[in-house]
């Protein structure tokens, strides 16, 4: 049987404790039952800046964690402070001075395989933190990260079956499902739709479309997660550069007359989508609008843009 060894074992905040890579571990039965379907979990990135490492909008990732957990009836038995600072020290112990990606996940933990006995248990909590170029390469351009995608067969799940605010892992089964069909046909990704077949969002990720210079993305009471990235980008980001974000529905045909489309997220940042199925996106290269979202972007996640270092958590 085949095990995932990292490249680097870092140490592992659990339930209040820092524990070494092969000390984290919780009983089978917590897997065998359905409380790892229940876990809520983040995504947060932290990055060199020149004054050293800084995590990216820490405290709004922690309250998306405990409404998520909040939206499954488990009351996380930490402060959001404390979850911060758990996160901070995570990453002191281990040192990292480098671009990573910090995943803290509440889960039930429970050995009972009845659904109705993990209602009202108290959570477990971990905090795994890795650094980011053991997970994706950092050294590629965005014309070398850009995307192929196509529209997948499975639909987005509907906010009237699953709670899609909260990051819930049982969500992400109706994704795997679309990253199944991607890669069996060689693509990098895909682009759900949503129960009436308007643009929904990635498997992992939020889509925008530019046409005429306006950024165009689906609207937040659409079966979608409440992106930070997304959200960083319609407040802030686009006003910055002199372009409207608009909200709207957005039909599957414009996918493949729009001048750009690209991705954002947490994990991604900002990565151009080229090739929508098989139709070539623009000029099948990355878009002026996106190259420059994309470089912004990067230039606030790292501190250089003084009007948005108050997003910036110092770790050391």
């Amino acid at each position: 049987m085949s095990e995932f060894i990292p490249e680097t074992k870092t140490s592992i905040w659990m339930n209040g404790e820092i524990v070494s890579w092969d000390d984290a571990k919780i009983h089978v039965m917590a897997i065998a039952s359905v409380s790892c379907a229940i876990a809520v979990f983040e995504g947060i990135k932290a990055f060199p800046t020149k004054d050293d490492l800084c995590v990216f909008r820490l405290p709004e990732h922690t309250k998306r964690l405990f409404n998520s957990a909040k939206m499954y009836g488990m009351k996380i038995p930490y402060s959001e402070d404390e979850v911060s600072n758990a996160v901070v020290e995570t990453l002191k112990t281990n040192d990292i001075h480098e671009e990573c990606y910090i995943r803290p996940a509440v889960y039930p933990g429970s050995a009972d395989i009845r659904i109705k006995k993990m209602v009202g248990k108290t959570p477990h909590l971990a905090i795994i933190v890795r650094p980011w170029p053991e997970i994706s390469r950092k050294d590629l351009t965005l014309d070398e990260s850009a995307r192929r995608v196509f529209v997948p067969s499975w639909r987005r799940i509907s906010s009237d079956v699953m709670v899609l605010k909260s990051k819930c892992v049982a969500n992400y089964a109706n994704a795997f499902l679309a990253h199944i069909e991607a890669k069996q046909r060689g693509l990098d990704g895909a682009i759900m739709l949503d129960n009436q077949g308007f643009v929904c969002e990635g498997p992992g990720e939020t889509v925008f479309i530019v046409k005429d210079k306006q950024l165009l993305t689906t609207p937040i009471y659409s079966p979608i997660l409440a992106s930070i990235t997304r959200e960083t980008i319609i407040e802030y980001l686009s006003e910055d550069m002199g372009y409207q974000a608009v909200e709207r529905l957005i039909e599957r045909s414009e996918l493949y007359t729009a001048d750009e489309i690209f991705n954002c997220g947490t994990g991604t940042d900002v990565i151009p989508i080229v090739e929508v199925d098989g139709i070539t996106v623009g000029d099948g290269k990355t878009g002026p609008i996106t190259k420059q979202l994309a470089e912004y972007y990067r230039e606030v996640v790292t501190g250089k843009v003084s009007n948005y270092q108050r997003w910036l958590t110092p770790v050391y």
